[in-house]
């Protein structure tokens, strides 16, 4: 009975590796690949559990299968990783520049103050090395968690960035036409005072 239930492909499996998809993205994005692991280890564990043992047991003495995905999985692994950090670095810099131009709006230069409140304002620029430093490009060896766990769940990980991705530039269009609109029916409405 519990077989039928969760053969790969069924609704209940589909339900069970949708759940820990969304625990293995919350855990990669937390910087946490140990939690990332234990949702694989679990999903994997039920499914197996829960459906035909023998077909798991069969593709797991196919070792040339096995090492062929294996190799394949963590050469992925490794290319979405660097991919991956290069779009962390970039959108990193992008910030900060966003906050440099903040600050310049209100403030003449970038002294002493200007670092003061990017350490308050902006926590993740802290230098985790030094005191009171900042540091705008992020260190691999500090971030090495979350590097890490692109790497091993990287599946999720790109599925997950693709999709935020997407849904970033459908909402940047979509805001765009509404705020034209809007802009437009509040000239209209109420005209600039003469």
């Amino acid at each position: 009975m519990l077989i039928e239930l969760f053969e790969v492909g069924s609704g209940w499996w589909v339900l069970l590796w949708g759940i820990a998809s969304v625990l293995i993205i919350g855990a990669v994005k937390a910087e946490s690949p140990k939690g990332a692991a234990i949702a694989l280890a679990m999903a994997a564990g039920v499914s197996m559990a829960l459906s035909d043992p023998w077909a798991y047991i069969k593709a797991a003495f196919s070792v040339r299968l096995v090492l062929g995905f294996l190799g394949g999985y963590v050469a992925l692994g490794v290319a979405w990783g660097a991919v991956a950090w290069l779009w962390y670095v970039r959108d990193r810099i992008k910030r900060f520049e966003d906050l440099k131009q903040q600050w310049l709006a209100l403030h003449d230069d970038l002294g002493e103050k200007w670092l003061r409140w990017l350490w308050y304002e902006a926590p993740d620029f802290r230098d985790a090395r030094q005191d009171s430093g900042i540091r705008v490009v992020p260190s691999v060896w500090v971030k090495r968690s979350l590097v890490l766990g692109w790497m091993a769940f990287w599946p999720w990980s790109f599925a997950w960035r693709i999709v935020c991705w997407l849904l970033g530039e459908l909402w940047e269009r979509v805001f765009h036409r509404l705020a034209g609109w809007l802009q437009e029916l509040t000239e209209r409405w109420f005209p600039e005072p003469e």
